[in-house]
Parts: C-alpha cells; structure tokens; sequence
C-alpha cells in the first residue's frame, strides 16, 4: 500500500491543511474582539482587558510597565494573564521583559508590546479567550470612611442594574512594608463573595476609586481590578490587582 509523501513535521498535506485553517479561523475569532483599553494616570500601568472564555471561567488581561526613567534603563514589561474565576487563581502567563543592556547600551528587546504582539493571538486561542469585553462598572464611596486606607462602604452596579454595596478594609503594615486588603459583596441571605489580597511587600496602599469590575455574557462571573500604590525608584506607581469572581453557580 503507497504511504502518503512525507511532509515538514511529518504531517500528511491534507491534515496539515485542516490544522492551519482551525488556526487561523482561532485568531481570526480573537482579533475581531476589540478589548478594553484603560487610560488612567500617567503612573499606572496600562490595562487592556482582552476578554472571556465561552463558560465565562476565565478571562484574559494585559498590563505594560514602561521604563522608570527617560533614559535606557531595560526595565519595561509586557505581560498577558488569563485568571480562573471559579479558583480567583492566575492559571496562565505570557510575560515579556526589556532584558539587560548590551555592549551597544541597548535593551535586548527594544519594543516589548510589538514583542508580545506576535504571540498574543495564539495565546489567547490556546486558552478559549473568545468573547470580548463590556465595558466596566466602577465603584462610589457609600459611607464616609478613612481617607487614609479607604475603608469603608462601596457600591457599584451588578448585571442587570441591580446596586450592590461592598465592605473594603484595608490593612497596612508597620513603616508601610506592606499592604492588604478585603473587599466583600454580600449576594443574598448567608451568601457573599469575597475578594482578598494578601501582604504585598512594598505596597503603599490601593485605590478603590480607580476600581473597576467586567462582567461575562451570561453575567455570572465577575473580574475585579484594582490600583495597588506601590513604591517606585522615582517615585509612586500604580499597578493592577486582579480578582475573578463567581456571581452565581
């Protein structure tokens, strides 16, 4: 019996074929879902949120850290996320650095967002990232609290325009090693969801008024995102915590 004529990676003409067109149908799927792109202060990392699974289980984000100073100092990231929501657990990771300085006083890698580009579509594909975005819902303080540590009472609007109103408490360690915080969403009789952050060395604080949660097509799953205030080289920055949540099972 005549074998099929032998293939780059041994794979047969018409398989590789089918292979490459579910590839490309893959990608095409996610870049035609426009994700969010959040424009905060000038000392936050950028936030794109790219979007969610099918289920609504996991949803993928993107965060760009640009160098610390004008000068070449090699210390921008790139990196794209997908968090589980049904474990508040990140399950995947495509981190892309600057790299050291070579001879030339240049960084190994000169663009880390064009970097990252190339291999964002097939990351996404890998991990069923295929619905788009909403747009987010923020919070307002409720009751007054510390100006401080921002505890107190916070609403914000679940799917369906339903107002919520969540406990954050807020936690600080001596000399402001550290930070921590709890922010609970009280769902119904004897049932809430709680988001919590352990100590993060170096944190300053964080800044329930920059907060924001996206919500899933089926509105049962929740991603919550918040500023963390941390102590930099030349001076404060803000990054991004990340929650995912489980509204109703």
């Amino acid at each position: 019996m005549d074998r099929a004529p032998a293939t780059l990676g041994g794979i047969r003409p018409a398989l590789r074929w089918v292979t490459l067109a579910a590839l490309l149908l893959g990608l095409r799927g996610v870049a035609a879902s426009e994700p969010y792109r959040h424009r905060g202060p000038p000392a936050q990392d950028l936030l794109t949120f790219w979007g969610w699974s099918a289920s609504g289980e996991a949803f993928a984000y993107e965060t760009y850290t640009p160098a610390e100073r004008e000068d070449v100092d090699c210390s921008e990231e790139a990196v794209l996320r997908v968090i589980d929501t049904t474990r508040d657990r990140q399950v995947a990771v495509l981190r892309v650095g600057s790299g050291a300085a070579n001879q030339e006083d240049l960084c190994q890698v000169p663009d880390v967002r064009a970097e990252l580009a190339t291999r964002r579509a097939a990351f996404l594909t890998l991990h069923h990232i295929i619905d788009g975005p909403s747009r987010p819902t923020g919070f307002d303080r409720s009751a007054t609290g510390s100006e401080a540590t921002q505890d107190g009472d916070w609403t914000t609007v679940l799917p369906g325009g339903r107002e919520i109103t969540a406990r954050f408490e807020e936690k600080a360690g001596p000399d402001e090693t550290w930070a921590a915080y709890r922010l609970v969403f009280p769902l119904g009789p004897r049932r809430e969801v709680a988001a919590t952050t352990k100590r993060i060395p170096g944190a300053l604080g964080f800044d329930m008024e920059q907060a924001m949660m996206f919500y899933d097509k089926a509105r049962r799953h929740a991603a919550l995102f918040v500023p963390q205030v941390n102590a930099a080289r030349y001076g404060r920055w803000e990054t991004w915590d990340s929650h995912g949540l489980t509204l109703s099972r």
